[in-house]
């Protein structure tokens, strides 16, 4: 197929901001919060006919990537062992800078979030004086902070894990039938107690004072189906089917029938009051407008926008709508015929990922591709970390292509993400649904395709695409499946049992009673899981598992000696210290070492540290002991003897063959993954300088190392 080459306006715009991206340095972004209006990076000029002229969105046109920036940046060169914080490799900010300038201005909640969590001024004075609520509507029913309570960004993350942790769900009913469920009738009775803690709230008593706390409903996740019948429009396979913008798709042919495609194309987004008009005039006329069918059981909840609180669930969109089709583009012999088709070299495939391991964050090990249908997780984690595994088997503009998909999934997926971030994935995305029409035919383009285009504005927001996902929520569903024990009267099975289990957890904290009966109803309410010992070294570590005392031969001695000694510290005449399998970072990271023999297929002793001699340097290691030394004094060090390596830009992406309207953007692509072309010396290191776990995807024919994303989703 013909490949549409871009503008030179959009070239020089985007190899500006990739050429500032990969030296790190500050991105022009204004520091005022960004509006509320929909806004995004596909919008035409001007609305539908007979729009009203307030209800036209802010519009401008997508630009994409282009030439090589080679002219704009200097080259990387060689990374032996050690990778500069501030350097291009890993596409990171200034730490130092970071938070602070306007380029780096951050976003960790989204601004929306912190809309709905903001108080009045008279307000915010109540609540720093007398207590933690506020009489606004400062809440969510999802259990938000205040912006006084969650200044930091730290306190930002730690409220999104909050708000998607089980224990703070709400089971408002279920539905157990091979239907669909009568979404007016099941949904009513909760919106109206909603509609009522947003309008009166509820009275609470906070250091003897009543205040009126209310609470407002921040947003809702569905998979498409159900949300064309939360908003009460078509489904996505019919014409305006999008649910954030007026992209009217086209009807193609697909073997004996046909599918709507949403070719790439600037689109104008929906509004609420656009919505609430359409559906006023569907209703008038019996007729679908603009996809809208009528009023949504939504529109009654105060201040809720029925477009922007409906974000896309990047679990369902990304993981098992675009990634899953991209596995069976490859791999299904009905494609046998396609250039991109490699199911003749799956084994080869096969070979390469099930030798993969992964560290214990990912819960699950790689499996085959020939095997049911991957979970969300699994396609998560391919997309990720495991699409170096195809060069030389998938043709380069293909992988190339993939690639562009996960680096902006890496970028969304963020702890915490800057504006230029935004920018940059959402350029990635276009480019990425543009290709997709140019290498696999409009056919493929289909509505989660489309949806990609609208992940960066809900990012801007509701803050990085794990604080708004269905992962949680899929995974208490399970729970919930798991309650029942038979194949009649399931419902009430499940509601017996989580009423049982409700009761419990009550009782656990009421409980005054002897010892054994607090014991016991500790153990019923609590899952049985296998728990080891943990000794707290220091504030920030914490010993796993049983220490044995050892002597160290002569080499690992001579490897602490140059530690122990910038601390004051001797070995004893027996050379005996402690050796720990496991330790715990302060951010609660699990890092094993070599020398725990349990654990066979995973990898979590690769690890990124500090160089002592160097704060600014980021290098790569496998830790091979932890030690104690001298054991069982307050003087203690506890150090890891760490294998260094010595790495390269990843050689296997750099050799990929980029088309040339995108060639620039191969270093951005690349640069989050390196090569390991070696061993160095063994050294040292106080635990506390490790940083963090990395992915180490060692095979036969490749070592590559990337470091982990999307963190707080995995605490969740």
């Amino acid at each position: 197929m013909s490949e549409r080459r871009l503008s030179k306006r959009s070239q020089r715009r985007l190899r500006l901001q990739v050429a500032q991206r990969l030296a790190g340095s500050t991105v022009s972004v204004s520091t005022k919060k960004p509006r509320i209006e929909p806004t995004t990076a596909f919008t035409d000029h001007g609305a539908e006919d007979g729009d009203d002229a307030e209800d036209q969105e802010p519009q401008r046109e997508v630009e994409a990537t282009a030439d090589s920036i080679g002219e704009n940046r200097e080259s990387c060169g060689d990374v032996e062992g050690a990778e500069d914080v501030e350097g291009r490799l890993s596409g990171d900010d200034n730490p130092s800078e970071s938070g602070s300038s306007a380029g780096q201005h951050r976003v960790s909640d989204g601004e929306l979030s912190e809309r709905v969590t903001d108080f009045s001024e008279d307000e915010r004075d109540l609540s720093e004086d007398e207590g933690d609520f506020s009489e606004e509507e400062g809440g969510s029913s999802e259990g938000d902070f205040s912006k006084d309570d969650c200044s930091s960004n730290e306190d930002m993350i730690a409220t999104s894990i909050f708000r998607g942790s089980r224990q703070h769900m709400f089971l408002a009913g279920i539905w157990c039938s091979v239907k669909k469920p009568p979404t007016c009738a099941c949904l009513a009775p909760i919106l109206e107690e909603l509609e009522d803690l947003a309008t009166n709230g509820v009275k609470v008593t906070v250091r003897g004072e009543e205040v009126t706390c209310k609470a407002r409903l921040l947003f809702t996740l569905a998979d498409l189906p159900a949300k064309a019948s939360l908003t009460n429009m078509i489904q996505f396979n019919g014409k305006f089917g999008c649910p954030t913008c007026k992209h009217e798709g086209k009807q193609v042919s697909i073997g004996r029938g046909s599918t709507r495609a949403y070719g790439y194309q600037p689109v104008t987004l929906r509004s609420h009051s656009q919505h609430t008009k359409y559906a006023m005039e569907a209703e008038a006329t019996s007729q679908v407008v603009y996809g809208v069918k009528g009023k949504s059981i939504l529109h009654n909840l105060p201040e809720f926008d029925i477009i922007n609180n409906n974000p896309v669930d990047y679990m369902h969109c990304v993981l098992l709508g675009v990634v899953r089709t991209l596995l069976s583009l490859w791999f299904d012999s009905k494609n046998h015929k396609e250039p991109w088709y490699i199911g003749r070299r799956i084994s080869e495939a096969e070979s390469r990922l099930l030798g993969v391991k992964p560290p214990d964050v990912v819960t699950r090990v790689p499996k085959s591709f020939r095997g049911r249908g991957w979970k969300a997780t699994e396609c998560r984690t391919f997309l990720l970390y495991y699409l170096p595994l195809l060069h030389g088997i998938l043709p380069d503009k293909y992988l190339v292509h993939a690639l562009l998909l996960s680096k902006a999934m890496r970028l969304l997926l963020a702890d915490e993400i800057s504006q230029a971030d935004i920018e940059i994935a959402d350029n990635l995305l276009g480019l990425y649904w543009r290709l997709t029409e140019d290498y696999y035919g409009l056919k493929h383009c289909k509505v989660n395709v489309h949806l990609l285009g609208h992940l960066s504005h809900y990012v801007k927001l509701f803050g990085p695409l794990w604080t708004h996902s269905a992962f949680a929520f899929e995974d208490a569903i399970g729970g919930l499946v798991k309650k029942s024990h038979g194949t009649h009267d399931i419902a009430n099975q499940i509601v017996t049992s989580f009423i049982l289990q409700w009761r419990l957890h009550v009782q656990r904290k009421l409980t005054q009673g002897p010892l054994i009966l607090k014991s016991f109803v500790d153990q019923l309410d609590t899952k049985s899981r296998s728990t080891q010992r943990c000794t707290q070294l220091s504030q920030s570590l914490a010993g796993v598992g049983v220490a044995k005392t050892i002597s160290l031969d002569m080499e690992d001695e001579s490897i602490l000696k140059p530690l122990l000694e910038k601390n004051s510290v001797v070995i004893n005449a027996y050379g005996t210290v402690k050796l720990w399998p496991k330790m715990i970072l302060q951010d609660k990271v699990t890092i094993y070492s070599q020398a725990s023999k349990r654990v066979t297929k995973r990898n979590s002793y690769t690890v990124t540290f500090v160089d002592p001699e160097r704060p600014t340097c980021v290098r790569y290691g496998r830790v091979q002991k932890f030690v104690c030394c001298p054991p069982d004094t307050p003087d203690s060090v506890n150090a890891a003897i760490v294998q260094e390596l010595k790495v390269h830009r990843c050689m296997e992406l750099e050799a990929l063959c980029f088309p040339s309207d995108i060639r620039c953007l191969s270093e951005l692509v690349c640069c989050d993954f390196v090569s390991v072309v070696g061993e160095l010396s063994k050294l040292a290191i106080p635990v506390e300088h490790i940083m963090a776990k990395c992915f180490d995807i060692s095979t036969v024919n490749m070592c590559v190392i990337t470091q982990m994303v999307c963190h707080s989703e995995v605490l969740k």
